[in-house]
């Protein structure tokens, strides 16, 4: 019996619990109707007892007049990292709370929200500007650790390492996205310091303040350097080392057991060496040649030239660095000339396969100037068989450190002064050479308007780099020689190698009819004058190329001038 009494009073009890909570809900329900339940917020905005509309509008407000999370010193808007806020998946989220699809899940939460208090996070969308801010972020704030260095300031002084940082980029994206989601304005920026873990006690110290007591002087049989005390002390490095036979162990036996090693800056000493190698370098000197008896004979012998070894160099200031009589004998190797008396017949340079020239009389002396310097850049160059002849990237740079003086060029729709004026010249010259000697050209350009230092109209090459660019092929099966010479306003280039049995004329109809043997003497087809404003016009013409009687190429030149009216100076 009182079992059966216990277990009425256990259904009565639970019963009673049910009645509660289903009248508790039947209130929730009451009370909300549509409208979000009670104890409701978003990113701290309340939103208990507003319906959809309201709380769509409140979470607008919130989300327009939230002014960013701090990001280092500055403030950064969401949209600035790619984060925007999802307004309508949120409300949906809000406002589903207690509508759970599952009866006993919904039941919970409308009780729940009678006692317990509810802050959702924003709805978010991310796109890919966030990873982009995240990698420029990182660009701007990762700092590399400095090693120690050493300094001389009235005697050696060891320069502290000075720690690094790193942006942590995961941990920055997790704040970003928390700031944005509870319209926070917390930093985001989070960093780490970043350290060698080296250090140099007093024993090391007074070590490096002996090694680098006394300088370390350089020897050529022409002359000597000497590197001071204060040049050795920026050279010396420290590197990371669990090895016994780096440089500190060779000049402190005792420090085997450091974890670092010392060692001279090896860009630093090639900077050096080189700045020796300009002053004493001898830069070889190819044989000059001529034609003599239908040969090419030499007319200036050819000139070895002495250069620097600067790999043995380094090595031997090093090695100075730890010896008592701190000197550095530098090796010189010595370099032939490309063209050489005893080597002419097997580069296959005996003939003299064409010539080109251009008059530039009238130009500027500037102009006139850049043409002699660019010209002098091409003399004694070699052009392998089957290479492929670049003019940009042969001429080098053109700047004033090359030699080169400011002159006219045209440039964006007008002619404007930039250093190299004049090098259209040159590469003009060039071209005709190319052409005379029947190699093919690759790439040509013709000017924008006709310039009268190119006559014949149409056989002009415009270059500037890196482009419109003068491309031809050495197609001769031997090595062509480059020469120059200038002769008052006459630019002459001439080509030695091994004459071909071809045959090159020129003509501007395509029946061949009146052929020159010579470009600068073709006679163009020139039409459309003025077509295009004063001075405008085409030019065509064609190049023959035979072997015997037979013709083996025919190349067709189309050159379309504008109007120089429409480039100002």
């Amino acid at each position: 019996m009182k079992k059966i009494k216990h277990k009425n009073e256990l259904n009565l009890n639970f019963a009673i619990i049910i009645v509660i909570l289903s009248l508790l809900f039947l209130i929730g329900t009451i009370n909300n109707g549509n409208r979000i339940f009670k104890n409701t917020a978003v990113a701290g905005i309340n939103l208990s007892g507003k319906n959809k509309a309201e709380a769509k509008k409140a979470l607008q407000e919130a989300v327009k007049n939230y002014e960013g999370f701090k990001f280092g010193d500055k403030t950064i808007l969401p949209q600035e990292a790619g984060v925007s806020f999802d307004v309508e998946s949120t409300l949906n989220k809000a406002y589903s709370y207690g509508r759970n699809s599952s009866l006993i899940v919904g039941v919970w939460e409308r009780i729940a929200a009678n006692f317990t208090k509810r802050n959702f996070s924003l709805e978010l969308k991310i796109d890919d500007k966030l990873s982009s801010f995240l990698s420029k972020e990182t660009d701007n704030y990762n700092t590399i650790s400095a090693d120690y260095s050493l300094a001389w300031d009235n005697g050696l002084k060891v320069k502290p390492e000075m720690p690094g940082k790193r942006l942590l980029i995961t941990d920055t994206k997790e704040q970003i996205l928390k700031n944005a989601k509870f319209l926070k304005d917390s930093q985001a920026l989070k960093t780490e310091t970043v350290t060698t873990n080296k250090s140099v006690n007093d024993l090391e110290n007074a070590h490096l303040f002996k090694q680098t007591e006394f300088p370390v002087t350089v020897v050529l049989e022409s002359g000597k350097w000497e590197i001071s005390s204060a040049i050795l002390a920026d050279w010396i490095i420290f590197e990371n080392s669990t090895q016994n036979d780096d440089l500190s162990s060779y000049v402190w036996p005792f420090l085997k057991s450091s974890s670092f090693k010392l060692s001279l800056d090896d860009n630093k000493i090639n900077i050096f060496l080189e700045k020796i190698a300009k002053e004493v370098n001898i830069t070889p000197q190819n044989a000059m040649l001529t034609i003599a008896g239908g040969k090419a004979t030499v007319f200036v012998p050819s000139r070895d030239g002495y250069i620097i070894d600067v790999a043995d160099g380094n090595a031997q200031i090093k090695n100075a660095f730890t010896s008592d009589d701190r000197i550095a004998h530098l090796k010189v190797n010595k370099k032939p000339a490309e063209v050489r008396e005893d080597n002419l017949n097997s580069l296959g340079i005996k003939d003299l396969v064409a010539s080109g020239t251009s008059n530039f009389v009238g130009i500027p002396f500037n102009r006139a100037h850049n043409v002699k310097t660019g010209s002098s850049k091409f003399n004694g160059l070699i052009i392998d068989p089957d290479q492929i002849f670049s003019f940009n990237k042969l001429v080098g740079a053109v700047d004033a450190s090359t030699g080169y003086v400011e002159g006219l060029v045209i440039k964006d729709n007008k002619t404007v002064p930039e250093y190299g004026g004049g090098l259209c010249q040159v590469s003009t010259t060039m071209f005709r050479t190319a052409l005379n000697a029947g190699l093919p050209i690759i790439e040509r350009y013709p000017h924008a308007y006709p310039v009268q230092y190119y006559s014949p109209v149409g056989t002009d090459s415009t270059v500037y780099s890196p482009n419109p660019d003068l491309k031809f092929k050495n197609d001769t099966g031997a090595h062509i020689l480059i020469q120059y010479n200038v002769t008052g306003t006459i630019l002459k280039f001439e080509f030695y190698g091994t004459k071909t049995a071809k045959t090159v004329k020129f003509s501007g109809k395509e029946d061949g009819s009146a052929a020159a043997l010579r470009v600068e003497d073709v006679k163009p087809t020139i039409f459309d004058q003025d077509k295009k404003g004063k001075g405008s016009l085409t030019a065509l013409w064609w190049r023959f190329i035979y072997e015997g009687d037979k013709l083996v190429r025919q190349d067709k030149f189309y050159s379309a001038y504008d109007s120089p009216d429409k480039y100002p100076h």
